[in-house]
């Protein structure tokens, strides 16, 4: 940001956290889902209660939110279950070693 024709090059925005709620967010669920390799249809964008789990472990970030689903989602896969489930999810974050 020294670089002063960068700072004149470039407009800083802020990209608001998603809510557990948002239709966004959803929007995002469903992308993801679309690219995600399982083989079988995830909960995440009909379960309220596994969204505001997301929302709550990631606080909404975008980043944090792409950390976990494929966390989530190769575990799904080394499991055999191939969805992304809030039991899935339970049995996930319950686990001693996870990272």
């Amino acid at each position: 940001m020294a670089d002063e024709q960068l700072s004149e090059r470039t407009q800083l925005i802020e990209v608001q956290p998603f809510k557990a709620g948002d239709p966004a967010l959803t929007a995002f669920l469903e992308a993801f889902t679309r690219w995600c390799p399982l083989q079988r249809d995830s909960d995440l964008c009909e379960d309220t209660g596994l969204r505001k789990a997301l929302i709550y472990r990631t606080n909404g970030i975008t980043r944090n939110l792409m950390d976990v689903l494929t966390r989530l989602a190769s575990y799904a896969i080394r499991s055999a279950e191939e969805r992304i489930t809030y039991s899935l999810w339970r049995e996930y974050f319950s686990r001693a070693e996870y990272e």
